[in-house]
């Protein structure tokens, strides 16, 4: 009985420790395929596909680099136009908390050198971006016309 049990710990421990230590490896796909998986890309495999696409990034000239990083941008902004604001804001969280994880173990150089951001604060990301103006409407003030304002004497 406590060897059953003992095997049965022991087989789902090391199950559980293989799924989380590999991660996702997209160093195996392609630029296309690359491109494809961001529509299914979760908030932890993040920081991994980050760092893929500056290592690719880098090892490209400036032309394909374009390319590459405009067909990275598109099918992000299509990604993104799927979600509600709630789940954008929902996810900017995730990948931020997703990045500070991957990072606490990173000295600021490899930080750089891998491609990643880090933001101090996760929450605040989900504040809205938009903010009110903090002074009041100037639409009661009249418009000066360039013809109203006193001419400097030189």
């Amino acid at each position: 009985m406590k060897a059953t049990k003992l095997a049965i710990m022991l087989a789902s421990m090391m199950a559980l420790g293989v799924s989380t230590s590999f991660g996702a490896d997209f160093s195996k796909l392609d630029d296309a395929a690359l491109v494809k998986k961001i529509a299914s890309l979760s908030a932890q495999d993040e920081p991994e596909f980050v760092m893929e696409v500056h290592k690719r990034l880098k090892a490209k000239d400036e032309p394909q680099a374009k390319a590459f990083r405009d067909a990275i941008h598109q099918a992000r902004k299509a990604a993104h136009e799927k979600l509600s604001k709630e789940q954008r804001q929902s996810r900017a969280v995730e990948v931020c908390k997703a990045m500070q994880k991957k990072t606490d173990s990173m000295s600021g150089k490899e930080i750089r050198e891998a491609g990643l951001k880090v933001h101090s604060d996760c929450e605040r990301l989900k504040e809205s971006k938009r903010k009110e103006p903090k002074c009041h409407d100037h639409k009661d003030k009249p418009k000066e016309k360039p013809s109203d304002k006193p001419k400097k004497d030189k």
